[in-house]
C-alpha cells in the first residue's frame, strides 16, 4: 500500500510535465500555421511596442509647451488613436511627455507623408520634464499618420509603446 502511494505521488510531476510538453508542441505548431493562442497578446507585448491608445491617457495631459500656443492645433498624449482635421496652411504641434518618469524617452517621431504635413520645427526634447515637441504645417490635402516611440531603459533599452494619431488635411 505504501509503495503504491509513493508511486502515485511520483507520477504527478510526470503527468504535469507531459501536459505542459503537449501544450507547448501544440502551440508551436499553431504558431507555424498562423493560428493564435491565448498567450499571443502577452508575447506581443514583450516583443514589440504596445500601441494601445488608452495607455497614453492614464493621466490628464499637462499644459502644453508654451511655443505650442502659436499653432492651430496641439496634439498631446491623450490624442493617441484619434483622428484630427486641419486646413491647408494651418499648423499642428505635437507635445508628448514622459511626465518626468526616470528611464523613459520618446523618439522617432515620424509622419507617414511629408508632402502632406511639412516639418516646421523638427522633433526634439524641450524640457527636463520629458516633453518631446514638433510642429508641422498642412501643405496638401490628404491623410497622414503620425507615430512616436516610447523607450524604457533599465538593463538596456527597448521600445515599449507606440503613440499614433491621424491627421486629415483639407
Amino acid at each position: 500500500m505504501r509503495k503504491q502511494a509513493v508511486a502515485g505521488i511520483l507520477l504527478i510531476p510526470a503527468l504535469v510535465i507531459a501536459v505542459v510538453a503537449v501544450s507547448a508542441v501544440g502551440t508551436a505548431l499553431d504558431d507555424q500555421v498562423g493560428e493564435t493562442n491565448a498567450l499571443d497578446p502577452i508575447v506581443d507585448f514583450y516583443e514589440s511596442p504596445n500601441d494601445t491608445p488608452q495607455l497614453f491617457c492614464s493621466l490628464p495631459d499637462p499644459s502644453p509647451w508654451p511655443d505650442a500656443s502659436a499653432t492651430s492645433l496641439v496634439l498631446q498624449d491623450c490624442a493617441a488613436g484619434k483622428t484630427f482635421t486641419i486646413a491647408r496652411g494651418k499648423t499642428i504641434a505635437l507635445d508628448l511627455t514622459t511626465y518626468g518618469l526616470t528611464g523613459f524617452a520618446i523618439h522617432d517621431l515620424t509622419v507617414s507623408d511629408s508632402s502632406i504635413l511639412q516639418t516646421v520645427t523638427a522633433p526634439r526634447t524641450v524640457s527636463t520634464f520629458g516633453d518631446y515637441y514638433a510642429v508641422y504645417r498642412g501643405v496638401r490635402s490628404g491623410r497622414v499618420d503620425i507615430n512616436a516611440l516610447w523607450s524604457y531603459c533599465f538593463n538596456g533599452c527597448r521600445d515599449s509603446m507606440r503613440w499614433e494619431a491621424t491627421v486629415q488635411v483639407t
